[in-house]
């Protein structure tokens, strides 16, 4: 495995989580308590799978920079690279959502602190804890990879760089803490649509969000470390154990107390497809999923916004001739929520990073 190779089956699934976290937005509590409304309302943790998927592939791209101990220099290319890479769409995106809501189409629920918003969303630390309000929606997890990147040196080294029994021993506490965020109250992380799983921590006044990323990115650079070790490699080519475990995922999103054995099947999920010899790992790497994976980053954070204008125009088909109103509204969603990222990716994001690039030098 050489880090100057793309793994496409993993580009695959970046756009596969994309569009599931995109479908749980438009649809994902509106289908009342049926095992479909569980399964569609436990699609969030499409965003763990991010955190997990971007510590795995930081780990693969990155590692050889901090073999040697940490260097200034390798970490300041690092960030560079990553500024590169995520601010110039979150940038964009953010400005677009506080217009919509200096037009009312998004409503800004605490006017009197939205400097301070600006603030913390502008320098990337409102999942931090610091609040109290998100411009941008999915724009919150990005600011908790921040962080990530910025621990990045340490959590390689604990990870990657130490014996085996550190890296076990923090994968311990990762999934400890996780199992601990899941453990408490709704009240201790008030939710924006009521808690939809154990896992479902989003609120930008508490430390659970940034916690909640750190510990899905640790999975994955454990993931990666995983793929170094020629036993657990071996397991991991038995014949059609990819596919069992994506099936085993798909099963496990229907039960309603199962959030955090999927987020550690979606490690396991990860390891697998690194090997690129599987059915599932040839789906993932086809022309739709592959562009998806490409496009993935703008869908992600266009989405919301293009949701909300749909909504502003207030939509009303045709009474009597029309029985699926809700369904098509959700079409025209996802339509133009795909049409906008890729003009975001073309004329934004790949512009941006390419200028940001030059303006770090890396």
């Amino acid at each position: 495995m050489t880090t100057n190779h793309e793994i496409k089956s993993l580009t695959g699934l970046r756009g596969i989580a994309a569009f599931l976290v995109m479908f749980h937005h438009f649809l994902g509590y509106s289908l009342g308590d049926s095992r479909l409304a569980v399964f569609s309302v436990h699609l969030y943790l499409a965003v763990d799978l991010f955190f997990v998927l971007s510590g795995f592939v930081m780990a693969y791209t990155y590692h050889a920079m901090f073999k040697d101990g940490f260097s200034w220099h390798a970490y300041k290319v690092f960030l560079g690279r990553r500024v590169a890479r995520i601010y110039p769409l979150y940038l964009f995106a953010s400005l677009l959502c506080a217009v919509l809501m200096v037009f009312g189409i998004i409503e800004f629920k605490d006017t009197g602190h939205i400097g301070y918003a600006i603030f913390t969303n502008i320098f990337l630390i409102t999942g931090w804890g610091f609040g109290p309000y998100i411009i941008g929606g999915p724009a919150w997890s990005i600011s908790t990879e921040w962080a990530a990147y910025v621990l990045f040196p340490l959590l390689i080294t604990l990870t990657l760089f130490k014996p085996k029994i550190w890296a076990a021993i923090t994968g311990c506490v990762a999934i400890g803490i996780l199992w601990y965020l899941g453990s408490l109250p709704d009240e201790a992380y008030n939710q924006f649509h009521g808690r939809g799983g154990p896992l479902a921590i989003m609120n930008p006044t508490t430390i659970g969000p940034v916690m909640r990323c750190i510990c899905g990115f640790t999975l994955g650079l454990l993931a990666f470390r995983a793929t170094q070790i020629d036993s657990i490699m071996r397991f991991a080519n038995i014949k059609f154990l990819p596919e069992i475990l994506a099936f085993l995922i798909i099963v496990l999103l229907l039960g309603r107390t199962t959030d955090l054995k999927i987020v550690i099947l979606c490690a396991a999920f990860i390891v697998t497809l690194s090997l690129e010899n599987s059915w599932a790992s040839q789906i993932l790497s086809s022309k739709i999923p592959y562009l998806l994976g490409i496009y993935s980053y703008s869908l992600y954070l266009m989405h919301v916004p293009i949701s909300h204008m749909v909504d502003a125009l207030d939509l009303s088909l045709p009474a009597g001739g029309v029985h699926y109103e809700k369904e098509i509204i959700i079409f025209i969603k996802v339509t133009l929520s795909l049409l906008l990222s890729v003009v975001t990716y073309k004329c934004i994001e790949n512009p941006g990073r390419t200028f940001f690039k030059k303006l770090f030098k890396s």
